[in-house]
């Protein structure tokens, strides 16, 4: 089993140090002990570990949220019934964002358009529209 210390971790995750440390103080990742009072070294389930809290940040996870998933990744059943679950709320928390950002996308258009056929003088209907929109 090949050992490793914090850099080298890091390295091997593409993270920083400061990153590792900062998943430790959230209970995210283990600290190990120093060995025989030298450096604390890590195995490669650290490695792995990074890496899924990565690819669960990039998906659109707290780090809350990856914590109770890190705590029942090692059983298969109940991890597959947990991460389905909780990805099936995060399905319906971006539907609902990107509801947000068209209707967003469709106001600017909108207000962009009003002020293309202005003459330049007087206000600005587009931007009254707009902000009707969202009051």
């Amino acid at each position: 089993m090949r050992r490793r210390t914090i850099g080298v971790l890091a390295m091997q995750a593409n993270v920083g140090v400061e990153t590792v440390r900062y998943y430790q103080r959230r209970g995210l990742l283990p600290r190990p002990e120093p060995e025989e009072g030298r450096f604390r070294v890590y195995d490669a389930d650290a490695v792995f570990t990074i890496r899924f809290i990565k690819t669960m940040q990039e998906l659109g996870f707290t780090l809350t949220e990856i914590r109770e998933l890190l705590g029942v990744l090692s059983d298969g059943p109940r991890f597959c019934h947990q991460a389905g679950e909780a990805a099936e709320v995060k399905i319906g928390q971006l539907e609902e964002k990107i509801r947000q950002l068209i209707l967003i996308r469709d106001a600017l258009r909108a207000w962009l358009t009003s002020c293309e056929t202005q003459d330049g003088k007087g206000s600005c209907p587009g931007w009254e529209r707009l902000m009707d929109t969202f009051r």
